[in-house]
């Protein structure tokens, strides 16, 4: 998950639950609305990873066991985190300064300008299975070089000739 913001490694998740508990003040938390019960567990399930990554580095004590704790452990936490990000650190009394110490990137409002393709790429359909498989090869841009002399373009009759494979590439993905 590339745009996801808890993407990092179990080191940059620590840190990043210890910049947030560390700067969420009790001022702030009460300005902010957050119970302190649901702080104590955020504090309680980052002192848990903690001394699980802990154990894990241990190399020579290391087994599947504390394997699969650290990763339950780890699991917790990011649901905290993304509990409290999404319930009380997106909400309004939060300054772009408290979202930065926070550890969070500020949202890029201004979108990316993606030109329109110039050219149709050359696609070659086959059916090495039969009709019951389609295999589709995607080829160079038009006028970017000489297309293959037996590729052909592909036309929506070509799928719509096979519905069950349309109808494949439209589920979502198990």
């Amino acid at each position: 998950m590339g745009l996801d913001w808890l993407s990092g490694g179990r080191g940059v998740v620590l840190s990043m639950a210890k910049e947030q508990i560390s700067y969420t003040t009790t001022e702030r938390r009460t300005a902010w609305g957050i119970p302190p019960e649901w702080f104590l567990e955020y504090g309680t399930s980052y002192s848990t990873a903690q001394a699980a990554l802990t154990k894990v580095e241990n190399t020579a004590e290391r087994n599947h066991v504390d394997t699969v704790a650290c990763n339950e452990a780890f699991d917790i936490l990011k649901g905290v985190m993304r509990f409290f990000k999404n319930h009380y650190y997106l909400i309004p009394p939060l300054t772009k300064i408290d979202w930065a110490e926070l550890g969070f990137r500020e949202r890029d409002d201004n979108p990316t300008t993606i030109p329109a393709p110039t050219d149709v790429p050359m696609t070659t359909p086959a059916y090495p299975g039969g009709p019951h498989l389609v295999m589709i090869t995607l080829g160079a841009l038009l006028g970017t070089r000489a297309p293959d002399p037996g590729a052909t373009t592909a036309s929506p009759s070509t799928s719509a000739s096979c519905p069950r494979a349309a109808r494949r590439w439209n589920r979502r993905p198990r």
